[in-house]
């Protein structure tokens, strides 16, 4: 009497096939997961590095000769100025321009939330 076998080659997956399977799975999730996760605080990380950025350079302008506060106590105007650039007229300096460019409304109104003004000067603050 002869017993027949089923042929171990056509049975199952092998051990590259379970490893890819495994590996796209793994792709799929990993760009799944943004979607569900939340953006909170990579925003607001975002904000505050251009809020430091921005104190940086405002009184980096202020030690140049340039009037970067002049007639204005409103942060976001301010901040928008810096978007446009700020041109020194007079001293070592003259003719250049400092600027933080490509800002979005977005990233002036986020960055206010982490910005005073105090005596002329903007001042980086941590808290909301």
């Amino acid at each position: 009497m002869k017993i027949e076998t089923q042929n171990s080659k056509n049975s199952g997956f092998s051990l590259f096939e379970a490893m890819m399977c495994v590996c796209v799975m793994g792709l799929m999730a990993m760009m799944a997961l943004p979607l569900f996760g939340s953006t909170e605080g990579t925003r607001q990380a975002t904000h505050r590095k251009n809020a430091q950025t921005l104190c940086t350079l405002a009184a980096s302008a202020n030690a140049a000769g340039a009037q970067v506060t002049a007639g204005t106590r409103d942060i976001a105007t301010i901040i928008r100025r810096l978007g446009e650039g700020v041109t020194i007229t007079r001293g070592p300096l003259a003719g250049r321009v400092f600027r933080l460019p490509n800002l979005t409304e977005e990233d002036v109104l986020g960055a206010v939330e982490f910005i005073r003004l105090n005596d002329g000067e903007l001042i980086y603050t941590r808290a909301r």
